[in-house]
């Protein structure tokens, strides 16, 4: 996935913190992975909590994982539902800081927050991962350095498993229909 380290010229409208924008423009950058579900073949509600498994390797001791999930119309236009980020460090809780082996595939868990929305027919839920959404979350340097008293950062080499029991996946709460 290269840098996560964003600048104007990687196209990433900095200062967007969420909203109805349009991010299809967005899923053009080369350090995104992009997956698109099939079209909702009737209404679909999805309300409560969203997360969002993720099998990956970095070259780093500390990265970020981000994660998008999208509302795809059927003309195309993604607009933003729910986003979350992990810092590596901190994959099994806030108060537990276990550096990411280098090269070693771990699992992640990014919170996506919680939505409450009906998805129509013929809509398409997206994910976008990445490993930086600078404007919106904090830099992480990648150096495993103390948490604002880095003054350099390394890049990262990140590798994002999707080979079958290490692709990944949204788990989505659906409301089942009223009988």
């Amino acid at each position: 996935m290269g840098s996560n380290v964003w600048t104007d010229e990687n196209e990433w409208p900095i200062g967007r913190n969420g909203g109805p924008d349009d991010y299809r423009s967005v899923e053009t950058r080369k350090d995104l992975l992009v997956f698109t579900s099939s079209p909702f073949r009737t209404a679909v509600k999805i309300c409560r909590p969203i997360v969002v498994k993720l099998f990956a390797a970095t070259s780093a001791r500390d990265t970020n994982w981000t994660a998008m999930i999208l509302d795809v119309h059927p003309d195309g236009y993604a607009q933003r539902l729910n986003d979350g980020i992990v810092r590596a460090r901190f994959r099994y809780g806030d108060d537990v800081e276990v550096f990411a082996p280098p090269g070693k595939v771990e699992e992640y868990d990014i919170d996506a927050w919680s939505t409450c929305v009906e998805q129509q027919p013929g809509h398409r839920l997206r994910l976008q991962i990445a490993s930086s959404a600078a404007g919106k979350f904090g830099l992480n340097l990648n150096t495993g350095g103390l948490l604002g008293q880095e003054s350099e950062g390394v890049v990262a080499e990140q590798t994002i498993h999707h080979e079958s029991g290490r692709a990944p996946y949204l788990l989505v709460p659906i409301v089942p229909p009223k009988l």
